[in-house]
């Protein structure tokens, strides 16, 4: 079955569901899905409750003039997948529409695999809001990765352009011709501690006793795969530091790729990576991102030995470049410091900041 319409359902329409279509809308999506929320119990239109709307708006989701709406016959078509949140709105599903197909009606969490239910934050707090945010958005990660693996819907992972003002004003100053090797590289190494940060986001939790000096309390500590980072050589050595500042603890790898001058293509000429890689999270990094070849060629060599779970994180990239890597790599994220215009016809990223490698280790 090919979905062409995802819909999350609740019980009013204005909080969960709401929260998870607004999450899902953020990730970009290869075959154009209609996303959805309905309430089973809605007796006028409403706004989206506020506290979740608070948390979407931190969070950089925008779901302006979002107004509830009941689930009705017409919206369970063939080729609409209906989410709930709990086992009991897939029951009433079943049991109030005649036309409900039971292997299209899923439970969030029980489709992808996770223990919990999405637990409804009504009435609660503003941090039991965020709570809710981050478990659906954990959650809805899961559901995209898991119809990528069946192939009912091509989804691209995570494209993410960062538009921190700090990213921005230290991007702005590594594209200065005047700007020399030594600031070269420590902006470098700072852009990619922040892109660090939001990629990390969604890594998951667990839950460790452990005794301050005060008392005994329960603290957060990451949870499964442990960590690599693997820098394309050689510009992307320039931010390995930066990123080892935020995750110390994971180990480094390396890929050694450069572009043939004529033909623009990735050749490899060197790999060393961590004997346990295929078990780790991966983060490659590589400044650059123009036609996208040394990104896709290191992405499966990668694949080749057994790693499943990559991200990609680039300091300027060409829309030329994102377009090569999504289409070779759908399941990988993308993380983008700077989002710029073209490819000129060196295959150079315009206005970009010239040769990275050659203006961290200052050989030209």
């Amino acid at each position: 079955m090919e979905y062409n319409k995802l819909i999350f359902v609740a019980q009013t329409g204005t909080c969960r569901e709401a929260m998870a279509a607004g999450i899902m809308g953020d990730f970009t999506l290869r075959h154009p899905l209609e996303i959805l929320s309905r309430g089973l119990v809605v007796q006028f239109q409403e706004p989206m409750n506020q506290k979740a709307e608070a948390v979407l708006i931190s969070n950089g989701i925008n779901m302006e003039n979002y107004v509830s709406q009941q689930l009705t016959e017409e919206d369970l078509t063939e080729d609409a997948l209906v989410i709930t949140m709990e086992e009991i709105h897939r029951e009433r599903i079943l049991e109030q529409f005649e036309n409900a197909v039971p292997e299209n009606i899923q439970v969030l969490t029980k489709y992808v695999g996770d223990e919990l239910e999405i637990l409804d934050p009504y009435g609660g707090a503003l941090p039991a809001y965020g709570l809710c945010y981050e478990t659906l958005r954990k959650s809805i990660k899961k559901l995209v990765k898991n119809l990528t693996k069946k192939k009912e819907n091509k989804f691209m992972g995570k494209v993410v352009v960062m538009d921190h003002p700090l990213i921005q004003h230290k991007i702005g100053l590594m594209r200065r011709t005047e700007t020399g090797s030594k600031d070269f590289r420590t902006l470098a190494g700072e852009v990619a501690m922040f892109e660090c940060y939001e990629a990390t986001r969604d890594l998951e939790l667990q839950d460790v006793e452990i005794e301050t000096p005060i008392c005994k309390t329960t603290v957060k500590e990451l949870k499964g795969k442990k960590l690599a980072v693997v820098p394309i050589l050689r510009a992307g050595l320039g931010m390995v530091d930066g990123m080892l500042e935020m995750i110390p603890a994971a180990k480094v790898g390396h890929i050694g790729l450069y572009r043939d001058p004529e033909t623009a293509k990735p050749v490899e000429y060197y790999c060393k990576l961590p004997a346990d890689c295929a078990n780790r999270e991966v983060f490659v990094v590589d400044p650059m991102l123009a036609t996208g070849g040394s990104a896709i060629a290191a992405i499966q060599m990668l694949k080749d030995k057994g790693v499943k779970s990559i991200r990609f994180m680039c300091i300027i990239a060409a829309p030329e470049g994102v377009k090569a890597l999504t289409d070779a790599h759908p399941d990988v994220d993308l993380y983008i410091g700077a989002l710029d215009d073209h490819l000129n016809e060196h295959k150079y990223i315009v206005p970009g900041l010239g040769d990275a490698g050659d203006r961290i280790f200052g050989t030209k």
